[in-house]
């Protein structure tokens, strides 16, 4: 079969599509993809196929070589996951050949996450290779889509800003501590409160190097768990005066119903520390930290409305980004599939030089020639055919760029030269 660019398909849904209640049910967990991945190669005869499955997303590629349509792809997804097709059709987006592409590209650039610019979708689409791969269902051709998306928006957060800045309220904290210590290892953060806010913040700080991490929380042992994932220090809320004296950045996140530090605190901490520089930042709703503290030298207060005054800022400079990420799909896009057109002259170019080469070795077998002048007209007749078919394989591969055009002019060559049509998809490993 040639390679029709139609033949490349997708079907998912992420969350413009769908309500969360109805993504969860669809994700796949790891050991579930693979399974999923196997009964799909041998449910598409064979096909490519890949996953990517996120809280936000579940996206199912198959590069149809066998004539599969996307009914077939939605309809094994269907019956794998308990869908409804009356019901639930209307949950998926479905794509094929350049908008499938496309699609996969948009998702790995970041561009089509719930965050603009999202870095660890990358990774996601990282681990559906390695998972195709471990399940042995991505062929040369799946394997070089999903290749090409990892170089795709590898390049996009290379050469754009589009991942650039802090899009959670976690992150800008941390962003913030790196703006007034631009050297996080010789300093000490303190974080107060071990919710899913306090955690981010305590996982952000560490990845970014921080040298000594305090886990305060008002349970002892939810600090000790988050201590433990963060290679942190748990302390009690009663500890919270001695270890705001050895803090340079306290990051507050909890939801007490009046502050935890008040002015009185910093500054007998502050006396402590030498009046040395103090980033305190409050993400705690209502806030953690009396507004007085503003006033002290040296100490700089900040809540989460100023945190979401940078998020907005970011986001700003995000999209402007967007038609810079934009163009690198579209090249990136154009190179696959250009590669993925010269799959259809691979065959044709390989069946005319034997058809030839095997005429050429015949002809010399059929003269009585010694064998000196055997061994000469072998020479000179293998370089008569290799001058003869340069200009036909130039063509030939031009025309796997020229669609319907291109498919007519190889269907020619193969009826002028009485070639035969191949039985099995082309090999990729001609081109």
């Amino acid at each position: 079969m040639l390679a029709d660019p139609k033949g490349l398909l997708m079907i998912g849904t992420n969350h413009r599509q769908a309500p969360v209640e109805f993504r969860e049910r669809i994700t796949f967990q790891p050991e579930e993809a693979d399974a999923f991945l196997r009964a799909a190669r041998a449910g598409l005869h064979d096909s490519d196929v890949f996953l990517i499955s996120t809280c936000n997303r579940t996206e199912f590629y198959t590069v149809n070589v066998n004539g599969n349509s996307l009914q077939d792809a939605w309809g094994l997804l269907a019956r794998y996951k308990d869908l409804d097709p009356a019901l639930d059709a209307g949950h998926f987006y479905r794509h094929q050949g350049r908008e499938a592409v496309e699609q996969l590209f948009r998702v790995a650039t970041g561009i089509d996450s719930m965050m603009l610019g999202e870095p660890q979708i990358l990774q996601q689409v990282r681990l559906a290779s390695e998972s195709s791969i471990r399940s042995n269902t991505s062929g040369v051709v799946g394997e070089r889509w999903l290749a090409t998306a990892i170089r795709c928006g590898k390049r996009a957060r290379a050469e754009t800003e589009i991942s650039k800045g802090a899009m959670s309220v976690a992150m800008a904290a941390v962003s913030l501590s790196h703006k007034i210590f631009a050297d996080l290892a010789p300093r000490t953060a303190l974080v107060v409160g071990a919710g899913e806010t306090g955690t981010l913040a305590a996982q952000n700080l560490r990845e970014h190097g921080i040298g000594r991490l305090l886990i305060a929380n008002r349970s002892l042992e939810r600090a000790r768990a988050l201590a433990t994932e963060t290679r942190g220090q748990p302390i009690g809320l009663d500890q919270l005066d001695e270890a705001l004296s050895d803090a340079d950045i306290v990051i507050t996140a909890t939801s007490s119903p009046a502050p935890i530090l008040d002015a009185s605190l910093v500054r007998r901490a502050q006396k402590q520390r030498q009046n040395a520089s103090l980033l305190i930042v409050d993400i705690g709703v209502p806030r953690d930290v009396d507004r007085a503290v503003a006033y002290i030298d040296n100490v700089f207060l900040h809540n989460i409305d100023s945190l979401q005054a940078m998020i907005e800022q970011n986001l700003l400079r995000r999209r402007r980004e967007v038609p810079k990420v934009e163009r690198i799909i579209a090249q990136e896009v154009d190179r696959f599939l250009d590669w993925y057109a010269g799959l259809q002259a691979a065959p044709v170019i390989r069946e005319l030089r034997e058809s030839l080469e095997t005429l050429r070795q015949q002809e010399i077998a059929r003269a009585k020639l010694t064998p000196e002048q055997r061994e000469a007209a072998d020479k000179v007749t293998a370089a008569l055919l290799n001058k003869i078919l340069h200009r036909p394989m130039t063509l030939l591969r031009e025309a796997s760029t020229l669609g319907e055009t291109g498919r007519r002019r190889l269907q020619a060559i193969r009826d002028i030269f009485g070639l035969e049509p191949p039985d099995d998809p082309p090999r990729p490993d001609d081109t």
